[in-house]
């Protein structure tokens, strides 16, 4: 394709008004064009008045646009010979990659999913000790609609030439990972993985932790064990189903499509749940919560309809999140051993000698409680 023709295609992509400023835009715009092979090194830029037309903008306006992805190594100015595109190559790791910043992308989910917050600050501690002293930049959120898939719009919330590496929360912006792919940006998967077999991600295995409790609540005489997950299409909400019901044929409970039951993350979600399951003719006697949080509604939930717990049903959360100040009871808990995890996540991230191992696994323990 013509260059001119390209580059009049973005004139109507452009949005005057928008927070973006307009030669941002451009820049954006030229720099998607280039990473996606339109735009090739070596190729010359028409002229400044050439391309004020074709943008149906102001010179200003692409002077400013030059300015800055000349800034960014997307272009070569030069006296007398113009501006060309630059031969930019995108390498795992640049010099100053330590500077960069490790961008966490999470989906603005509205289940309370109550990790999120933990595992940057677990992020932040893990490259402290890694790279030595650190500010609170280190680490940064974007949140990206999973459904997200404008790539210009990515690009504005996330430059990934300014990024160290990416780590993507579960559910992931599939868009913005074969961005990360074309690019060769290092990237890591969160509690997810995918079928491709190549690209890295650290996991956590509740099986362990489910197993020790269970094994616990069969010696104690339980009956009947019901498990409360995030109503949302999360990767990691599946699996702990799935083993759930795997490990209550093990134990000899009882599963039926009432053992499972979707309610959120959250402390409201855990109590209204809650209500209703202690609510049931067969009630079960002991709950497991997707999180601790989900938990301590359950507790309330208990609390004020008088089931004492652990007498009558026992709890279990999972993320090892709370202290004793949080409630009278110690929560018993799956741990998922945060740190561990956050630092697998940071060695498969940054570690070039790492590369060829893609699927890291945290085992989960069973850490007991006076609410079991």
């Amino acid at each position: 394709m013509d260059i001119q023709q390209t580059l009049s295609e973005i004139a109507p992509l452009l949005k005057r008004g928008d927070k973006v400023p307009v030669y941002q835009q451009i820049v954006m715009q030229i720099r998607l064009r280039i990473e996606h092979g339109e735009l090739v090194a070596g190729q010359s830029l028409p002229t400044l008045k050439q391309l004020s037309q074709l943008l149906h903008v102001g010179q200003m306006t692409v002077r400013h646009a030059l300015e800055e992805l000349a800034s960014q190594n997307r272009v070569v100015t030069r006296q007398g010979s113009g501006t060309r595109i630059a031969d930019h190559h995108f390498p795992r790791h640049s010099p100053m990659s330590r500077e960069l910043p490790i961008h966490i992308v999470c989906a603005d989910m509205n289940d309370g999913y109550p990790f999120l917050m933990p595992l940057v600050q677990c992020f932040k501690q893990c490259l402290a000790k890694r790279d030595g002293k650190r500010g609170d930049q280190s680490v940064k959120l974007v949140n990206l609609s999973i459904n997200e898939d404008d790539a210009s719009r990515l690009t504005s919330e996330l430059d990934l030439s300014q990024s160290r590496g990416v780590l993507f929360n579960s559910p992931m912006n599939l868009t913005m990972l074969s961005m990360c792919m074309k690019r060769g940006v290092p990237y890591v998967l969160l509690f997810n993985d995918l079928a491709d077999g190549s690209s890295p991600c650290v996991l956590v295995d509740y099986g362990p932790g489910l197993s020790s409790a269970l094994a616990e609540m069969q010696k104690a005489g339980r009956k009947r064990a019901v498990l409360l997950t995030p109503g949302v299409d999360r990767f990691s909400a599946g699996r702990l189903a799935e083993i759930f019901r795997t490990l209550l044929g093990a134990y000899g409970f009882p599963s039926d499509p009432q053992t499972v039951v979707a309610a959120g993350y959250h402390q409201q979600q855990g109590y209204d749940a809650t209500t209703r399951l202690l609510s049931e003719k067969q009630r079960a006697d002991v709950i497991f919560y997707s999180s601790d949080y989900q938990a301590l509604g359950g507790l309330e939930a208990a609390s004020k309809r008088g089931v004492q717990v652990p007498e009558e049903v026992a709890m279990v959360g999972i993320g090892d999140l709370l202290d004793e100040s949080d409630w009278p009871l110690r929560l018993a808990t799956l741990d998922m051993h945060m740190d561990q995890f956050c630092q697998m996540a940071l060695d498969a991230l940054l570690d070039e000698q790492s590369s060829g191992i893609r699927r890291h696994v945290v085992q989960s323990t069973f850490v007991p409680g006076q609410t079991c």
